[in-house]
């Protein structure tokens, strides 16, 4: 025993140790076990490491789906897409039903019956010299409005031919005053025998 102690030494023991673990890896790669050595439903959790399994570890539907996660946050709108083509003109619809005959509107007032009985009235002065200015007004019948008129020089040898001014006076003024008359007005050029006529033009007017 003494001796075989003597043989001892670090090397030896060295070397020994290195075929011991050489012997027992080969040990080892003899004995492993796959699938088929293990019997159906004899491993439990305790025989698994802690999170060493993956889902694609699992048949479909063997795993429970998770809650729903949280609803993140809107994207950015994307950019507007290019124009599309311009659609076919759809089918002309079909006609509309005549609507229905609108209530009778009410009826207008009666109009103005216009101008009725029309007259015309002419006043002259003298033929004379005796005055430098002469006037003359022409009036309507009680009831009518005056509605045109006007006026002339008159002299001898002259009635038949109006005139506004001659050799021997101007008209001056020929306008109507009031709704109901016309006025003249002539201013003598030489001393001569002259006259103003003025004539009025009258007629009932319906104003309504």
């Amino acid at each position: 025993m003494m001796r075989f102690r003597r043989q001892l030494s670090y090397s030896n023991v060295v070397a020994s140790l290195a075929l011991f673990i050489a012997l027992g890896g080969t040990s080892y790669a003899a004995l492993t076990i796959t699938g088929k050595n293990v019997k159906n439903e004899s491993l439990t959790s305790a025989d698994i490491k802690n999170r060493s399994l993956l889902s694609k570890d699992f048949k479909p539907g063997q795993l429970v789906a998770g809650a729903p996660g949280a609803v993140g946050p809107q994207g950015s709108p994307g950019a507007t897409g290019p124009k599309g083509d311009k659609g076919d003109a759809g089918p002309q619809g079909p006609k509309g039903e005549t609507g229905a005959t609108g209530a009778t509107g009410d009826t207008g007032a009666t109009g103005s019956t216009g101008l009725t009985d029309v007259s015309r009235t002419a006043i002259s002065t003298p033929l004379n010299n005796t005055e430098d200015i002469k006037v003359a007004t022409a009036e309507c019948p009680a009831g009518k409005q005056a509605i045109a008129g006007g006026a002339t020089i008159i002299a001898p040898g002259l009635f038949s031919f109006p005139f506004e001014s001659s050799e021997r006076a101007i008209l001056l003024e020929s306008t109507p005053t009031g709704t109901n008359a016309w006025r003249a007005k002539a201013v003598e050029r030489v001393d001569s025998s002259w006259g103003v006529r003025v004539y009025v033009v009258c007629a009932n007017v319906d104003s309504a």
